[in-house]
């Protein structure tokens, strides 16, 4: 059920309300908006050790690809940013779209290749060669 939740959560883009309909009318299955977003918090703190194993991947590959995009989470602006190179993709939500996320992804100041993204002013404050 907890899986189902996260998949449906987060793939799907289900909110935690009509979640919570569909758990119970289709499963049978009462479970609160709250249950709910404990299940996603959860899953999401086990990714700890990938997060760190991707991070560190991308950091040493030749070219990585950086965006990022707003995105809505629980009514608020947030930005969704991503380092992806051929191999890997690390995606991360956060508040702030700067410096500030950049760091906190961990990847664009740790590298060794080349930095591929739009021109964006905080992405070239980082001493990296950039594409």
């Amino acid at each position: 059920m907890r899986a189902l939740a996260v998949y449906l959560a987060i793939y799907q883009h289900l909110p935690y309300e009509r979640l919570a309909e569909l758990f119970a009318d289709v499963l049978g299955i009462p479970v609160s908006v709250g249950a709910l977003k404990n299940m996603v918090a959860e899953a999401g703190g086990g990714l700890g050790l990938f997060q760190a194993v991707v991070t560190d991947l991308l950091a040493d590959d030749p070219l990585v690809n950086f965006d990022e995009t707003g995105a809505r989470v629980e009514g608020r602006l947030h930005r969704v940013h991503v380092a992806c190179s051929s191999l890997y993709t690390l995606l991360m939500v956060h508040r702030r779209r700067g410096r500030v996320a950049i760091d906190d992804m961990g990847v664009m100041a740790k590298m060794t290749g080349v930095a591929c993204h739009d021109g964006w002013k905080p992405y070239r404050s980082y001493k990296v060669v950039h594409a």
